[in-house]
């Protein structure tokens, strides 16, 4: 289903409300977003990585 130009509108507000907001922060709480971003990845990487590995073999 395509989104309807109203749905449209409503994510470029939310992206821009978005975009404003980040170039707001300061430098070192834009490091720290960045940081706790990139440690979430790595965690979910790790654990999916642990999933695959304990799963039983057929």
């Amino acid at each position: 289903m395509a989104a309807s130009g109203g749905d449209k509108c409503a994510l470029a507000v939310l992206l821009l409300g978005w975009l404003h907001w980040w170039q707001k922060l300061k430098p070192h709480q834009s490091s720290a977003i960045l940081l706790a971003a990139l440690a979430i990845v790595f965690a979910v990487g790790c654990f999916l990585a642990a999933h695959h590995e304990l799963r039983p073999k057929r």
